[in-house]
C-alpha cells in the first residue's frame, strides 16, 4: 500500500511539472512576440545569430574612390556647370536695335498743324497745262476747300497712261485749329480728284456740326 501512495504522488508531481513547463513555455511565447516584433530587437538578434550585413549605402562609400568629392560627376557623364555663360544665337547678337521711331504703315486720319505746311497751294505744272475753263473751276474749288478750312492743296499726275490725277487737301479740325485731318481723291481728270474732295469735306462737315 506504502509503495501505491508512493507511485500516486509521483504520477502527480509529473502531471504538476508539465503542466508546469507548458504553461511556462506558453507565457514566455506570449511575452516575447510582441517583443521579438520590434525593429530595434529584430536587428539586435540578427547581429548577434549572423553578425552585421554590409548595407548598400556602406558598399556604395567603401567602393569610392579616397579623396573623392560626392559633388564629383561620375566618369563618362557629362556635367552642366550652373555659372556657364548662355550661349547667344550670333544672328541674335547682330540684329540692329529697334527703332525707336518707326514708319507707320497706316497713319492716324488726324496730324498736327506745325508737321503740315501752312497757306501752301501748290498745282505745279498740271494745273497750267489745263485749259483756262478748267483752272477757273478748279480756282473755284480750292476758293470752296479754304472756306471750309483747308490749309494745304496739291493736285499731281500720278501717270500718263492711263492718265490718273490724284488732289491731296489738309482741312483744320471744327473748334480746334491746331490739329488737321488729311483727305485725298484720286480720278481720271483733275476736275473730278477736286470734286471728290470737296463733296468728301463737305460730309465731314456737316457730320462735325451735327454732332
Amino acid at each position: 500500500r506504502i509503495l501505491d501512495l508512493l507511485k500516486s504522488h509521483l504520477d502527480l508531481m509529473k502531471q504538476t511539472f508539465v503542466t508546469f513547463v507548458r504553461t511556462t513555455v506558453v507565457l514566455g511565447v506570449v511575452l516575447l512576440l510582441p517583443i521579438l516584433a520590434m525593429p530595434d530587437v529584430l536587428d539586435r538578434l540578427e547581429t548577434m545569430l549572423y553578425g552585421r550585413e554590409q548595407t548598400l549605402v556602406q558598399t556604395a562609400e567603401s567602393q569610392r574612390p579616397n579623396g573623392s568629392d560626392f559633388n564629383e560627376s561620375s566618369p563618362g557623364i557629362p556635367r552642366l556647370s550652373l555659372s556657364a555663360e548662355p550661349a547667344w544665337d550670333a544672328a541674335m547678337l547682330r540684329r540692329p536695335p529697334l527703332d525707336p521711331n518707326p514708319t507707320l504703315i497706316n497713319p492716324p486720319a488726324v496730324y498736327s498743324a506745325d508737321v503740315v505746311p501752312s497757306g501752301r497751294s501748290s498745282q505745279g505744272e498740271v494745273q497750267d497745262s489745263l485749259p483756262v475753263a478748267e483752272t477757273n473751276q478748279l480756282a473755284a474749288i480750292q476758293e470752296r476747300l479754304q472756306v471750309l478750312g483747308a490749309h494745304y492743296l496739291r493736285l499731281e499726275q500720278v501717270s500718263s497712261e492711263p492718265p490718273v490725277f490724284r488732289f491731296v487737301c489738309h482741312v483744320e479740325l471744327p473748334g480746334n485749329t491746331a490739329y488737321s485731318r488729311p483727305f485725298e481723291a484720286v480720278a481720271e481728270s483733275p476736275l473730278e480728284a477736286a470734286a471728290a474732295i470737296v463733296a468728301e469735306v463737305e460730309s465731314w462737315r456737316a457730320e462735325s456740326s451735327a454732332k
